[in-house]
């Protein structure tokens, strides 16, 4: 069971905030029963700068680029962990270094492993922050909905977060892939490519795919320097999402109503749908609508 959204938001203003890091680690307790983890812990946190830093949103904005090379955990996988049980920057650092002792990688790798990942961290938290608030969205419409994200969804899906839909009677309806992004040209750049097939994953599936830039430039709430969405960015998203179920319900696609765009639009003329957000259809090939 992931932390819930009100609960994460909880910690950002009265508890994250109100430690440093080095403070953080007499809190976490869990690597006290590892002696080389608790080690490497307290190391890599004095070696990134970290020790007497407030654990605020600016604290992992603020960390300098080493030089590295090759990603040798899976930082997802460890935000994933953390997301289960106990969700701070600590424990989620603590949670990369026990990957690398686990997978034998060289010490020397240990702070620029850490460092990358901090810097990472908000963008997990931003894809957290619209599951939640998702749920919490469409809870409130009287509508049961069940929100994925994480480690395998993105690997066998190729998709940042699944949202499926329930009828009335709890039958499993549509399901909707939202794509969670930064839309700054190097995050665009990224999406391009995943939507493109170039990155691990593959072909996007057919189906309803929903863009779901963050509002970096816009209105966003900010909560002890994290930038998380505000209420009315879930409100947009779920209304995208019922504009294409009221499609469905039609007896129409979503392209034919204008609910939505085609997968080859955003393809072709991205600056036009991928700063918004955007529901667009990547319809199946023949070949697997036949076999259907």
């Amino acid at each position: 069971m992931h932390m819930d959204y009100g609960k994460i938001r909880w910690f950002m203003r009265k508890a994250w905030v109100q430690r440093t890091y080095a403070e953080e680690l007499e809190h976490f307790q869990s690597p006290r029963l590892n002696p080389q983890l608790d080690k490497a812990l307290s190391e890599v946190i004095v070696e990134l700068g970290l020790a007497d830093k407030k654990m605020d949103g600016a604290s992992v904005r603020g960390i300098p680029v080493k030089t590295e090379g090759k990603t040798y955990v899976s930082f997802a996988a460890a935000f994933d962990c953390c997301a289960r049980s106990y969700l701070s920057p600590v424990s989620y650092i603590s949670a990369i270094l026990e990957a690398c002792l686990y997978q034998k990688v060289d010490r020397c790798h240990f702070a620029e492993q850490a460092g990358r990942g901090l810097r990472a961290f908000p963008s997990f938290i931003r894809e957290f922050d619209l599951r939640q608030g998702l749920i919490e969205e469409f809870t409130r419409r009287g509508i049961a909905v069940i929100v994925e994200s994480g480690v395998r969804l993105d690997i066998e899906e190729h998709t940042d977060v699944k949202l499926t839909l329930f009828d009335e009677d709890g039958c499993e309806g549509r399901a909707y892939r939202l794509w969670s992004y930064l839309p700054t040209n190097r995050g665009t750049y990224n999406l391009l490519q995943k939507l493109l097939g170039r990155r691990a994953g593959g072909d996007v599936a057919s189906g309803v795919h929903v863009l779901c830039p963050f509002p970096f430039f816009g209105k966003k709430d900010v909560v002890q320097g994290w930038y998380l969405h505000p209420e009315s960015y879930f409100v947009e998203v779920a209304d995208a999402i019922m504009e294409c179920e009221a499609s469905a319900e039609r007896g129409k696609d979503a392209l034919s109503t204008g609910a939505a765009v085609s997968y080859d639009d955003v393809i072709c003329d991205p600056e036009a749908h991928v700063r918004r957000v955007c529901a667009f259809e990547k319809q199946a090939p023949r070949s697997e609508t036949h076999a259907a």
